[in-house]
């Protein structure tokens, strides 16, 4: 018995404490406004609600007085009204009237306006109704605890530990914001989702730091075992970034500063700025159709807090932007208690209203004319400021920034996104921000534009995205992403290169990254067998790795949709990759991977077939009879896209990996024929089907059994190829 009393002691303290959560959330519905019967007042509108008579009987009509008056200075707008009536009551007797005052719209400064309706009904009880579930959720989980506490046994103690821990479960459940963090670990990998990585290490502590689109942040020590953490960005969001959304970026369709999908932050890019002596956030601000702007944000340390410093580039300036339809929104309520029938019964309004103000030009809102040095009676450019949707033309889009040191130390930010393209401007070391010194001359189409800068790659509405510059040995290397984003959608990386930062780059074959007209069959052999590819996979660019299947790798947790990289040379010399990937057999969830890379001996870059695991490249290289042995031997072919909707599906988009014998003699047999041979190091050089591929042998861990095996990675004939040994 004694044991009983104390079960049943500790168990009501339990629902005592989760039914003062449940009516504390029942109170906190009311908002913090001081409220007094029939009156309320918040941020300068008043509201008041009165009736007709105090008493009623049944089915007798009341008749509600609302009156709004707003004591600002300035005027209000988007004043709605939300009406509570007690159960029973309906407003049939005048629904035009009722509607009139839902809907009171602006309200001008010192102005006060008065909506009158009546409602009829019948006999209304007035306890409130989150009390009687309340009550009746506690009633029911007594007498059933009651009933498990009196059974005997370690039955009834499991029963009852169940129990209280699924009612405190319940108790503490809450809605929230979190950063996704999908883990997938064994003894030598943690995995994080993050969307779009950009990838930064901080020197004083040798961490690396990934930044993402909606608001995804994680780091490491080792490349490995990544986890998640938060920024001030996270909670100060709509503060930080609520003047130039609503200035700017807000359209009717894209209303919301915070999104479904965590926010309208996308693609933030973090660089040291050495002149600045601060850690500087490059981040795009994503509106609907092209109205988008990359903003500056500082801060002292790695992992902040940050602060708004200010816009750096404008896209889609045509039109204007009303700044009241992403106001920050202001809710009150009043309440009007009346006897009906000899019981209470109340009505209670909840009011919702924004700060007004008038619509802002988009272009006089934006740098263009300080840029182009213009008048204040000058046009601007048509170019600029017209709309792409409607006209046909391609506005780029300002999204996706990466900012990168010259070997001159001038730092500048590569940015854009299909439409248009990739362009790229430069900014001034001590701020951070455009230089508005740099010229770029005279327009010159699908080469320079005075505002926009250098064209880099893309335009006409071909695919392309997430641009990403790296610096290896005498190369700048743009990583362009193409294809739809979704697993699959056939999104892929592509690489150029160049020996100037400003371009032109190029691919293996000479092939420009820049577009100069739309491409629709861009990669297509015959369409009448392949009409899923479309453009979204151009014979431009070296794609750096597809969906295969092959020793190491899983046959049904397959990658797919890997882009939107960024990319590093670490302190040692090492090249890594690292983007976000989506697998076969796991829908629309984004994963990072890191990928290590390597130099060829034509000055490409190859990426390794698995995923780093620590391995490095040994300068001795390995011998004939190491090398020789049987291979799953894949080519990342361009014009191929992965459409598999499920991992059993094996009819397009999945390269399953051939099998070639590489023999000490250096002939190569099999599903392919040619020649090998290595020539300093680790590196090799290989003929295939009459291709000339180099590349470097290097051993990893596979990503099956994390069992040492040679692998190799090749490019040649303006594509990449992998092989792996196998046991």
């Amino acid at each position: 018995m004694q044991k009983l009393t104390k079960k049943l002691i500790a168990f009501l303290a339990c629902m005592m404490l989760i039914l003062s959560m449940a009516l504390a959330a029942t109170a906190a519905d009311d908002g913090d406004v001081v409220r007094k019967d029939g009156f309320s007042s918040m941020k300068g509108l008043e509201i008041s609600v009165s009736t007709d008579s105090d008493k009623y009987k049944s089915g007798e009509a009341v008749e509600y007085t609302m009156s709004f008056k707003n004591t600002n200075d300035y005027d209000l707008d988007k004043v709605n009204v939300t009406y509570k009536f007690p159960e029973g009551v309906n407003y049939s007797k005048n629904s035009t009237a009722l509607k009139e005052a839902r809907e009171i719209g602006h309200i001008k400064a010192g102005e006060t306006i008065t909506k009158t309706f009546t409602t009829e009904g019948d006999k209304h009880s007035s306890m409130n109704l989150g009390l009687i579930i309340g009550i009746v959720i506690a009633v029911v989980v007594i007498v059933v605890l009651v009933v498990v506490l009196m059974m005997k046994g370690k039955k009834g103690k499991k029963a009852t530990a169940s129990m209280l821990t699924g009612v405190l479960l319940a108790g503490c459940m809450s809605s929230a914001f979190s950063t996704p963090a999908y883990a997938v670990t064994n003894s030598d990998f943690a995995s994080v989702g993050v969307h779009d990585p950009s990838i930064v290490k901080d020197p004083e502590t040798g961490t690396y730091y990934i930044f993402g689109s909606h608001l995804g942040f994680a780091k490491t020590d080792d490349l490995m075992k990544w986890k998640n953490f938060t920024l001030n960005i996270s909670s100060d969001y709509d503060a930080l970034f609520g003047d130039v959304w609503k200035n700017y970026c807000i359209t009717p369709e894209n209303s919301e500063l915070r999104s479904a999908t965590g926010s309208n932050m996308w693609a933030p890019d973090v660089i040291w700025n050495d002149t600045m002596k601060k850690w500087c956030m490059y981040m795009s601000i994503n509106g609907n159709e092209w109205h988008s702007a990359i903003v500056l944000l500082t801060a002292d340390k790695i992992e902040g807090p940050y602060e708004y410093v200010d816009e750096v580039i404008f896209s889609g300036c045509f039109g204007s932007a009303d700044a009241s339809a992403s106001a920050e929104s202001s809710t009150i309520k009043a309440d009007k208690t009346v006897e009906y029938d000899g019981a209470e019964a109340k009505m209670t309004m909840t009011v919702t209203f924004s700060p007004y103000s008038e619509t802002v030009s988009r272009v006089d809102y934006a740098d263009i004319k300080q840029v182009l040095k213009l008048g204040e009676n000058d046009a601007i450019p048509t170019r600029y400021t017209t709309d792409p949707v409607t006209t046909g033309t391609a506005n780029v889009n300002c999204i996706d920034p990466n900012v990168q040191y010259d070997d001159e130390g001038n730092l500048w930010m590569t940015y854009g996104s299909w439409s248009a393209g990739i362009f790229q401007i430069k900014l001034d070391t001590k701020t951070g921000l455009r230089d508005y010194e740099y010229e770029y001359g005279e327009y010159v189409k699908d080469k320079v534009d005075p505002y926009l800068g250098y064209k880099l790659a893309g335009g006409y509405y071909n695919s392309g995205e997430a641009p990403y510059l790296l610096k290896a040995d005498k190369y700048y290397y743009l990583f362009v992403s193409l294809g739809n984003l979704e697993t699959s959608g056939g999104y892929n990386m592509r690489i150029f290169r160049s020996e100037n930062i400003n371009g032109p780059y190029v691919d293996q074959k000479g092939n420009s990254a820049i577009y100069t007209a739309y491409d629709p069959t861009a990669g297509i052999v015959d369409l009448s067998k392949d009409t899923k590819t479309t453009k979204y996979n151009s014979v431009r660019g070296i794609r750096a790795m597809s969906s295969v299947r092959m020793y190491g790798k899983s046959d049904t947790h397959v990658e797919a949709a890997q882009g939107h990289n960024s990319a590093f040379v670490d302190d040692d010399g090492r090249i890594y990759l690292v983007y976000h990937t989506r697998y076969s057999d796991t829908g629309e969830q984004f994963w990072v991977r890191v990928h290590q890379m390597y130099v060829n001996e034509d000055g490409w870059l190859v990426v390794s077939p698995y995923e780093y695991s620590g391995e490095l490249l040994t300068e001795v290289g390995f011998t004939p009879d190491e090398i020789a042995g049987t291979y799953d031997f894949s080519i990342q072919y361009q014009n191929k896209v992965f459409v598999a909707n499920s991992a059993v599906d094996k009819t397009n988009g999945i390269y399953d990996a051939i099998q070639i014998t590489l023999s000490s003699d250096g002939t190569i047999s099999g599903g392919a024929t040619g020649t090998w041979k290595t020539t300093t190091g680790s590196n090799v050089e290989m003929v295939i089907d009459g291709i000339t591929y180099k590349g470097v042998f290097v051993k990893q861990a596979n990503e099956t059994d994390r069992a040492e095996t040679l692998t190799f990675t090749l490019c040649g004939g303006n594509q990449l190829a992998w092989g792996a040994k196998l046991p």
